[in-house]
């Protein structure tokens, strides 16, 4: 297993179901990534024009340890200052309160919030390759991704 380290900038190549792939982008915090829009079968795409792409969603993901298992692959460094992507709030629901709800960015600050300041934003977790891979692919299908289902907030 090689040894990886966290690089804003890095991109990334995402095997998809199809033998078609698609490609993440490591943002200024660790471990947020950028899932891009830009299917494909190329190997060496234009990286600008993979990062100029639409974002389909910013997770916290566990690429490092999928580049050092092999399942992704590093395909180049667009450097930050080139295109930025914001990394937005969490959410974070407490399951025996499901009233007790809060916002995270994504340096950890906290602070309470309403079910109406969470309903539209991501749950605060760390998804794993096969995850990220069967969310992407299920994007592609047309088909509800069950871990998103799941991971919606609870209305009180």
């Amino acid at each position: 297993m090689v040894r990886v380290r966290f690089q804003p900038g890095l991109v990334m190549r995402i095997p998809l179901e199809d033998g078609m792939h698609t490609y993440g982008r490591m943002l200024q915090a660790s471990p947020y990534v950028a899932f891009h829009d830009f299917r494909t079968t190329d190997e060496e795409p234009d990286l600008s024009k993979v990062v100029a792409s639409p974002v389909l969603f910013v997770l916290a993901s566990g690429a490092v340890r999928s580049l050092e298992n092999g399942e992704w692959k590093s395909v180049g460094k667009v450097l930050l200052s080139e295109v930025d992507t914001p990394i937005p709030l969490q959410f974070m629901q407490n399951i025996g309160n499901i009233n007790d709800m809060s916002v995270m960015d994504h340096l950890g600050n906290r602070r309470a919030a309403t079910f109406e300041e969470c309903e539209n934003l991501e749950r605060a977790s760390v998804w794993q390759a096969e995850h990220v891979e069967e969310r992407l692919n299920d994007h592609y299908a047309g088909r509800e991704n069950q871990e998103v289902r799941r991971g919606r907030i609870k209305k009180p």
